[in-house]
């Protein structure tokens, strides 16, 4: 069999379209990298020259003619450097400069700039003289990314200017108004100066050049918030977090909790990221703490590299390196925040107490820094562990029901709090906070959690037989205890276990769950076959029942019915834990009444 070798082709003509029209996703990153290659032409000429001048550039709209003009008075292009670096794609002098000149300044990296121009042009006209031939000027006319036209020209000042014939369908640009909003959205914190139709543009300094001088910490502080507003489009910031580069991570920025309530499901990061003073991304969330759902950032670095639209980050290395340094400072912050500001970190409890549950969950810091002044739902309201602690005798009761039932009339009868285990993170908490502290966790309705309330007592045989004669059921098992408030004769608690095999064998269930996962619960529950559903608790400082056990045979039946409705009454609060006929429950208890009086 022969081997033939063959050589790749490639469509010139479909590529340029692909990376000029087709690589962004929005036709803005257009005006940004043009603004970017004045920028680099600037810093070009500061570094290659040496030579003071003020770097310029200048951004003019012509709304009438559908004209964009981007000037600047940077190194400008020899007619040699346009061919090899604006018509070659690919190309960058950039790039080589960066690497050659050891300069972190330039932003530049792919060669591919220039050609964002074309997504938005129907013709564009690039006239530039370079500082090495100031006698000399060139002219560049292209149409189509494919074909171009370089003819000498008069010499202009030094530096660059491209006219923009825009294509119909992005004549916006030549608005000025749409035109500020574009180039401050993504040069707010360029050094170099930006003119739009010869007016500056004012510049956002960021707090990271200025933290540090001598201004008062009232002062920076409102600065601070005053830059985290710029970029807060929901939300009021309430604190900020300054972040600073260290000899291991070269990032600067600011990070802010804002005024939002933030629940369980919440996810309100938002987090800018520019490279040299130039945006690439405002969507890097993932820089934060998935638990931050509540904090915003804007951060600034020189070793993070763009992807190729250069609309996202490069997940390298340095990128890894911040997005720790941002978790150290976050959590840093927080703890700060606790030790020196109260009224603040109160405001935060109010604002993000549920999400700050979670977030305690995820950190071992965190949760020492907050257990004891968040709170957890309890059927009392939400209250700290501590006061949940006092007021249950130094235990941590937790239902599981989200109805009430039994719970809701003992706990309240007692004035004793139950958490809402139900609820984000509240569960989890608890147990954290009892492993922590050595504090029991009485989960109700778990049959662990019911023998440290319902103590069982051991009644003469006889007792115990009337009480199977009268209540016994299938799968219910009968136990004599004694609790407060002695109204309340009985209550009834299905078995959480039992509860889960029933659903796992039912249809609906085998419907959603994978077969695996079914699999594995249905080995689980495979021994709990013929085990009980509920467990009735008798209580015996109860009169009523006291009674029962005094009274005839008739007495005894018809109190027995009674007693048994009024108890699944009860326990029917919550359907979804034991669900009962409610309609049925209500006949039988009525006509019972009718039959005694």
């Amino acid at each position: 069999m022969i081997s033939e070798l063959h050589k790749t082709k490639a469509d010139i003509v479909g590529l340029i379209e692909i990376l000029g029209k087709h690589l962004y996703s929005t036709p803005t990153v257009a005006i940004r990298e043009l603004i970017q290659n004045s920028y680099d032409s600037c810093i070009r000429r500061q570094i290659e020259i040496q030579d003071p001048f003020e770097p310029k550039i200048n951004v003019k709209t012509n709304n009438s003619e559908g004209i964009l003009i981007i000037e600047d008075n940077g190194a400008g292009l020899t007619k040699e450097e346009i061919i090899n670096f604006i018509a070659t794609i690919g190309s960058g002098y950039t790039r080589s400069l960066r690497e050659n000149a050891n300069n972190n300044e330039l932003i530049g990296y792919f060669g591919l700039g220039f050609l964002t121009a074309y997504s938005i042009a129907s013709r564009i006209e690039l006239i530039t003289t370079s500082y090495k031939e100031k006698d000399k000027g060139w002219k560049f006319i292209s149409t189509t990314p494919e074909r171009f036209n370089i003819n000498e020209c008069e010499a202009r000042e030094v530096g660059l200017k491209i006219t923009i014939q825009l294509d119909n369908k992005y004549l916006d640009f030549a608005d000025e108004n749409i035109m500020s909003e574009i180039i401050t959205h993504y040069c707010c914190l360029l050094k170099i100066p930006v003119f739009l139709n010869d007016n500056l543009l004012e510049r956002i300094i960021p707090p990271w050049e200025y933290d540090g001088n001598k201004i008062s910490g009232l002062r920076t502080n409102k600065m601070r918030l005053e830059f985290a507003k710029n970029f807060e489009q929901s939300f009021e910031p309430i604190c900020t977090i300054p972040v600073f580069s260290s000899a291991e991570c070269d990032v600067n920025g600011l990070l802010w909790i804002h005024d939002s309530r933030t629940y369980n499901t919440s996810d309100n990061r938002n987090v800018s990221v520019f490279i040299r003073g130039m945006l690439v991304s405002d969507n890097e969330i993932d820089l934060l703490p998935s638990w931050a759902g509540f904090v915003s950032a804007v951060i600034e670095s020189k070793t993070l590299f763009p992807t190729l639209s250069r609309e996202d980050i490069q997940k390298d290395e340095n990128y890894f390196k911040i997005q720790s340094h941002l978790k150290e400072t976050l959590i840093e912050g927080i703890y700060n925040i606790v030790k020196e500001d109260t009224e603040k970190w109160r405001l935060i409890i109010r604002r993000h107490n549920e999400a700050l549950l979670g977030s305690a969950l995820c950190d071992e810091r965190l949760f020492q820094i907050m257990a004891d002044d968040l709170m957890v739902p309890t059927s009392e309201g939400d209250m700290t562990i501590k006061n949940i602690l006092y007021r249950a005798k130094n235990k941590i009761h937790v239902t599981l029901s989200e109805g009430g039932g039994y719970e809701e009339i003992i706990f309240r009868s007692i004035m004793q709090p139950v958490v809402l285990g139900y609820r984000y993170a509240a569960l989890s908490f608890c147990n954290k906070y009892g492993t922590t502290y050595n504090k029991p966790i009485i989960v109700l309705g778990s049959k662990e959690g019911e023998s440290l309330f319902f103590k069982k007592v051991e009644i003469p045989d006889e007792k115990r037989q009337i009480l199977k004669e009268l209540f016994l059921e299938k799968h219910i098992e009968i136990i004599p205890t004694k609790f407060h408030p002695s109204y309340l004769p009985m209550v009834i608690i299905p078995d959480r276990d039992y509860q889960l095999k029933n659903r796992i064998e039912s249809d609906e269930a085998d419907r959603r769950i994978t077969t695996a996962a079914l699999s594995l619960a249905r080995k689980y529950t495979k021994e709990l076959n013929g085990k009980t559903s509920c467990r009735l608790y008798v209580n015996l400082e109860s009169p009523i029942i006291n009674k029962i056990f005094t009274i005839d045979d008739d007495s005894k039946k018809q109190l027995s019915i009674l007693l048994r409705s009024l108890t699944y009454l009860i326990a029917s609060h919550n359907e979804a834990d034991f669900p009962i006929d409610l309609v049925k429950e209500f006949k039988t208890f009525n006509e019972t009444l009718t039959e005694i009086f």
